[in-house]
């Protein structure tokens, strides 16, 4: 503290503004110690650039938090569309209706609400079904060839892109299926005991977790299935 005054005159221009606050640090924050010539201009143009450096700081922390924000915010988006998608696509993605997935269709809690697939001419496995989101928005499956089970299925979602489903071995009841799902990823579903109509099924979802689904009293087509 003592050596400032003494160095101040041979400190550049450019380093004055640091010179300073070191100095009012050693001075425990007391401005009056400082006694050089020239000191309170010194002092002022310290408090000024400091005054900048933590509007800049508060500026850049409120940026930051707007960046974090919207990307939280598209993350939860693509969450909500992903888990629509899913329940659209992915056969019995979520619980039967009137325990019937076949038949009835099933419905997924996501996000954004409740998706509610419908077969069509109730029978979902020969004409596909229709997926209706919370938004009002539908996404339409076909059965490839009249036979979801054998040659799998394809289903156009509301932003024009499709998923489309292959059965394993062209025999989904046996071996399973896989979806690609656009912008997520493959929902990939396994037959328990290779017999998914009678033991019912595990589908492992492209964004993490599972659908188990069991088939009531051993019989998937006449008596429906229980997912979770």
């Amino acid at each position: 503290m003592a050596a400032c005054p003494k160095l101040r005159s041979k400190i550049p221009a450019d380093a004055v503004i640091g010179f300073t606050g070191d100095c009012l640090k050693r001075a425990g924050g007391d401005a009056a110690r400082l006694k050089w010539p020239g000191a309170q201009k010194d002092l002022v143009a310290y408090r000024k650039h400091e005054e900048a450096e933590l509007k800049r700081a508060r500026e850049e922390e409120a940026r930051r938090a707007q960046e974090e924000a919207a990307r939280a915010k598209e993350e939860a988006a693509v969450a909500a569309r992903g888990a629509s998608y899913v329940a659209a696509s992915v056969f019995a993605a979520g619980r039967c209706n009137f325990g019937n997935c076949a038949k009835d269709g099933w419905t997924v809690n996501t996000p954004d609400g409740d998706v509610r697939v419908r077969c069509n001419f109730g029978n979902c496995l020969k004409e596909g079904w229709v997926a209706d989101f919370p938004g009002g928005k539908s996404a339409r499956t076909t059965c490839s060839f009249g036979d979801c089970f054998k040659d799998g299925w394809r289903t156009e979602l509301p932003d024009g892109q499709s998923a489309s489903t292959r059965c394993s071995f062209n025999n989904c009841p046996k071996d399973g299926w896989s979806t690609d799902i656009p912008g997520l990823g493959t929902a990939t579903t396994r037959c328990n005991f290779q017999d998914c109509l009678k033991d019912g099924w595990t589908t492992d979802l492209p964004q993490g977790g599972q659908v188990r689904c069991r088939c009531n009293f051993q019989d998937c087509l006449s008596n429906g299935a229980s997912c979770d």
